[in-house]
């Protein structure tokens, strides 16, 4: 995945979240991307974005308490959950807005 299609994912990504919640915040931790539900508060994390050398993670840290009835939702861990995003369509194809706008919802 070229440098270019990265940018144009992350933009989708931060353009998405600016439009649905537009007190959030995202700031760089943990190798990538942090997405806060609140600016200036460590306790509403959502999740965040994470650039790999073939895709972009899509990260929801509550994501075991996401509606995924089409199984999109990648690991199996006790909370955390994923979407590998390949390119832009990918952010409609896997409905990228829909669990953001869950994960957000969480938090309110």
């Amino acid at each position: 995945m070229n440098a270019a299609k990265k940018i144009e994912i992350i933009d989708k990504i931060e353009a998405t979240i600016a439009e649905i919640a537009p007190s959030a915040c995202t700031y760089s931790k943990y190798g990538g991307m942090v997405i806060e539900g609140f600016k200036s508060s460590n306790k509403s994390i959502i999740g965040g974005y994470f650039t790999y050398t073939k895709h972009i993670s899509l990260e929801f840290s509550q994501g075991v308490k996401l509606k995924d009835s089409k199984g999109i939702l990648l690991g199996n861990g006790k909370h955390r959950r994923h979407i590998k995003l390949i390119c832009i369509t990918d952010f409609t194809k896997y409905d990228c807005r829909t669990f953001l706008e869950q994960a957000f919802d969480l938090e309110a």
